[in-house]
């Protein structure tokens, strides 16, 4: 995928991605962080910056990316409440 996103950015294309993939995001020409919170809590550019300069902000995803935060996988997963439709 990043390989397919580089090209179509090499070929002139502006492209924006919202991803939460770690090699995804440090791939990325410029990141930006909204927040300070989710919805109604959020919506204000917290940090941006090329990735080299974004992972030296002070804001939650470059702690994430660093390593200084992380999410807990969960023990047990949610099961889906139903099959997806199929679009045959």
């Amino acid at each position: 995928m990043i390989d397919t996103l580089t090209r179509l950015r090499n070929l002139g294309n502006t492209v924006l991605v919202v991803e939460h993939d770690e090699e995804t995001m440090l791939s990325a020409d410029w990141l930006i962080e909204l927040g300070p919170g989710a919805g109604e809590h959020g919506g204000e550019v917290v940090a941006q910056g090329a990735p080299a300069d974004f992972l030296t902000a002070d804001c939650q995803t470059a702690r994430y990316l660093h390593g200084k935060e992380s999410i807990e996988i969960p023990k047990e997963r949610r099961q889906p409440r139903s099959a997806a439709p199929s679009r045959g």
